[in-house]
């Protein structure tokens, strides 16, 4: 049942129904104290309800069980991040994309902790090397694009964009992207 619980509750939170999510969760706990995934999950949905003190919580007990955990080190390292703590989520980031080095979103969010910090030469290199195994993943394409666009490298930066609606020609923010750098 707790599996069934989770899997529920993930798509009522897909669904936009984080309450029905966050119950289903709970339920699956209730059954199954020590589910990583379970764990993770409800921490999550209830980090976005900003109850970021009982998601931190929820996460870390997840590692406990599962050191080497992606999702719940890249959540724990987004509340950190959110919190301005960016030497507290690099690590985070870097064990999540370690443990999957096929981790999109960690990626992404490394990347953007390592422009933050302000070595962007080192974003450009991970996004792109990441993008080299996995290149349908498309934050990473906008997160470089924005990199080499903010650095003034027009060029690259919509080579980038061109790749994103390669991918999906009506993507937002490419076509944003596009509208505005491009030449007339």
């Amino acid at each position: 049942l707790a599996e069934a619980h989770n899997d529920l509750g993930t798509l009522l939170a897909q669904d936009g129904d984080l309450p029905g999510a966050i119950a289903r969760f709970r339920q699956a706990l209730a059954t199954t104290p020590e589910y990583p995934d379970a764990l993770n999950n409800l921490g999550y949905a209830l980090l976005l309800q900003g109850q970021e003190a009982e998601a931190r919580t929820l996460y870390t007990k997840a590692l406990d069980l599962q050191p080497d955990f992606p999702e719940a080190l890249n959540n724990l390292g987004l509340i950190e991040g959110r919190a301005g703590n960016l030497p507290a989520a690099e690590p985070r980031f870097r064990a999540a994309l370690a443990s999957r080095p096929t981790y999109g979103d960690a990626a992404n969010n490394l990347a953007l902790v390592l422009v933050a910090t302000q070595r962007e030469a080192e974003a450009v290199t991970l996004l792109e090397a990441f993008l080299q195994r996995d290149p349908s993943f498309e934050n990473a394409w906008i997160t470089l694009a924005k990199i080499h666009l903010a650095a003034g490298r027009t060029p690259e930066g919509l080579r980038a964009v061109e790749q994103v609606l390669q991918r999906n020609p009506t993507h937002p923010l490419g076509l944003a992207l596009a509208r505005e750098y491009r030449p007339r």
